[in-house]
């Protein structure tokens, strides 16, 4: 797997192009030229791959009660692993996984979906009152455990933020719960998936990604 994502700019990687990666553009491409002079701690990534079926679970909980709600349309889901996906040039992705949705209108779906498992947020332990319940709404005031950041994310050019160009519904910027290393990377994986044809967000919806944060005691 490591081999096959040598020389391939990956979900990983992209942040390093806009500014919000832990590396600047020349020493991107220095890695990605010269794998070797890039090294990994893998007690982080270790740690995340140890428990990336567990955060998986989360997500299949999550719509399983979707299914099991005679308010919501989802009927049916099937988790997918693609593995790695290539694309024009050095261009590729690695998603955790792609969830194929079916709803009662016949109509199907099939997004992103990312895992997270910060080894570094382990022994984070926002409370009994919060813990099991929706942390992406931004109006809830509960406890997040990346972000939030607000849309539309400045972009580095030299020294000065620029901002990006992006639609903003109801004249009010939108926060997330997520950093921008990982928005970056999350929109990266839902251009290329669907430039490739795996990736579909149901007829006149837009495409989303299934972000999930595991921690022993908070997802």
């Amino acid at each position: 797997w490591l081999l096959a994502r040598r020389h391939v700019m990956t979900g990983s990687k992209i942040a390093g192009l806009s500014g919000n990666g832990y590396n600047d553009a020349p020493t991107l491409l220095k890695h990605m030229l010269w794998p070797s002079t890039h090294s990994v701690n893998e007690m982080f990534t270790s740690y995340g791959n140890r428990h990336e079926a567990t955060c998986e679970l989360e997500l299949i909980k999550y719509l399983r009660a979707r299914v099991d709600d005679p308010h919501d349309d989802l009927v049916s889901f099937e988790i997918e692993h693609p593995g790695l996906i290539k694309d024009i040039g050095c261009f590729g992705y690695s998603p955790d996984g792609h969830v194929v949705e079916t709803y009662k209108d016949g109509t199907t779906a099939v997004y992103l979906s990312e895992y997270k498992c910060p080894f570094g947020k382990r022994k984070i332990d926002p409370g009994p009152a919060h813990r099991g319940l929706d942390i992406y709404s931004e109006t809830s005031g509960k406890p997040t455990l990346y972000g939030p950041i607000v849309l539309p994310l400045p972009r580095k050019v030299g020294k000065t933020p620029q901002p990006l160009v992006t639609r903003v519904s109801g004249g009010r910027a939108p926060s997330l719960p997520i950093t921008a290393y990982y928005y970056d990377q999350v929109q990266w994986g839902m251009a290329l998936g669907q430039r490739q044809q795996l990736l579909r967000p149901r007829p006149g919806e837009a495409m989303k990604c299934y972000f999930v944060v595991w921690t022993p005691k908070y997802s």
